[in-house]
């Protein structure tokens, strides 16, 4: 198995199983899989059960780079064609797509995706509400063209979108419009956005204790925005 990710609550794993070993990409043993499966693991508080299949895979289709929602009712991931140059890694074809974690068909985020390689989905770690009904987010890396600053297939920024979990339940394209995630270097390749609840900062009592590209304010260390 590879690539695995932990429900919220600790009672699943979910993980993407290859078909076959990746091929060579200009060196052996390169990391990434081909014509994988997503496989699904639960665990009952004292031994985990046998694995049973959430996604299949075939010899035209690869999945992998699962992750549960916040709320572990839906599992984003990556879907690839096969035979693929790269297999996972790097797919330039990866499109994102849902399944409902308790098994069923999954369904492609159209409108948050496009046809740029869009990698490496990822959850924000809380729901939130919107006009009385649920919200969730999600990140994930595209080369698509950001505005005039950046042309289809440069370099891989961090995207966001929204998701409605009631769409997804109805079998619906539950994504919303993706936009770029601020802050970002662009003149870098951006892959996986990682999210925490509480930030931790540097305790200081004058600007002298914080570091480069920060300053005291109330005892801690905080950016200096520009």
């Amino acid at each position: 198995g590879a690539m695995p990710d932990w429900s919220p609550d600790g009672s699943k794993m979910v993980y993407s199983k290859p078909a076959k070993s990746p091929p060579c990409i200009g060196f052996c043993g390169a990391t990434g899989v081909n014509q994988a499966s997503l496989e699904l693991m639960t665990f009952d508080g004292s031994t985990w059960k046998a694995a049973g299949t959430l996604v299949g895979g075939s010899s035209s289709s690869n999945a992998y780079y699962p992750s549960f929602s916040p709320d572990g009712a839906f599992v984003v991931f990556n879907r690839a064609a096969e035979p693929s140059k790269n297999g996972s890694y790097d797919a330039p074809d990866a499109t994102l797509h849902y399944v409902n974690a308790v098994g069923g068909g999954a369904a492609p985020l159209a409108k948050a995706g496009s046809n740029a390689g869009d990698s490496w989905p990822k959850w924000t770690p809380v729901a939130q509400a919107w006009r009385g009904k649920k919200l969730m987010w999600f990140t994930f890396s595209s080369r698509r063209a950001y505005g005039l600053k950046m042309a289809a297939g440069t370099r891989a920024q961090i995207w966001m979108a929204a998701f409605d979990p009631e769409a997804a339940a109805a079998g619906k394209d539950a994504s919303f419009t993706a936009f770029w995630l601020p802050f970002q270097d662009e003149g870098s390749a951006n892959h996986i956005a990682q999210w925490v609840t509480t930030v931790v900062r540097k305790p200081c009592d004058d600007g002298g204790a914080c570091a480069n590209g920060e300053q005291c304010v109330g005892g801690v260390c905080k950016p200096i925005l520009k």
